[in-house]
């Protein structure tokens, strides 16, 4: 394996789930454009064969604005600008490996919300473009030899 790609993910936002969702940006999904709490991504990846001597580098690509990832359970760090890359190659075992990313947005679009809702304090905000959130396009696993 070299490299692994994909852009399905398992998603819970506010209580509310999402399943086999395409990453993309929140503003474009009616549900999540003024979402502001953390979305929590969830993905099995299979590994037929783990190279010993080979290191395995999840890159989350974009990522709007900070991202915490598991692999099988086990926090691996955290990440608050780009690259969005982890070195998962402890993490990972033969077989299913579950991916965890936790994604925390900005307040932004909520504000923008409470403007459009008619909030006075956020007036200024009522005309403005949303903001990107969330997690958007694909993920790729390398394998470095």
């Amino acid at each position: 394996m070299d490299t692994y790609e994909n852009d399905t993910w398992d998603l819970e936002v506010a209580g509310n789930k999402y399943f086999a969702m395409k990453a993309q940006n929140w503003r474009e999904v009616d549900a999540l454009k003024y979402k502001d709490a953390p979305g929590h991504y969830h993905m099995t990846m299979n590994i037929n064969k783990i190279n010993k001597k080979a290191h395995y580098y999840l890159d989350l690509g974009e990522v709007y604005y900070t991202a915490s990832l598991k692999v099988n359970g086990k926090e691996v760090g955290k990440r608050i600008w780009a690259p969005y890359l982890f070195d998962i190659t402890s993490y990972l075992q033969q077989g299913e490996n579950l991916v965890d990313v936790t994604v925390r947005p900005s307040r932004y679009n909520s504000l923008v919300k409470r403007a459009i809702d008619g909030e006075n304090d956020y007036r200024s905000l009522k005309e403005s473009a949303l903001a990107s959130e969330g997690m958007v396009g694909k993920y790729i696993l390398y394998e470095q030899k």
